[in-house]
């Protein structure tokens, strides 16, 4: 489901804004990696549905 969202980001171009706020967070800790940004915001999207779906 979130694979399928960030599919559909970059389809739109969305994936701008999660490139920029990346960068951003790159200049405050030079060793972060995309990678890890990439799956620490997946979690947090997963999150947020878990928390949608629960009705909270």
């Amino acid at each position: 489901m979130v694979e399928t969202q960030i599919a559909e980001m970059q389809r739109a171009g969305d994936l701008k804004d999660l490139n920029r706020d990346f960068k951003a967070a790159r200049a405050a800790d030079t060793k972060l990696r995309y990678h890890d940004y990439l799956h620490v915001r997946k979690a947090a999207m997963l999150e947020a549905l878990a928390i949608k779906s629960s009705g909270r």
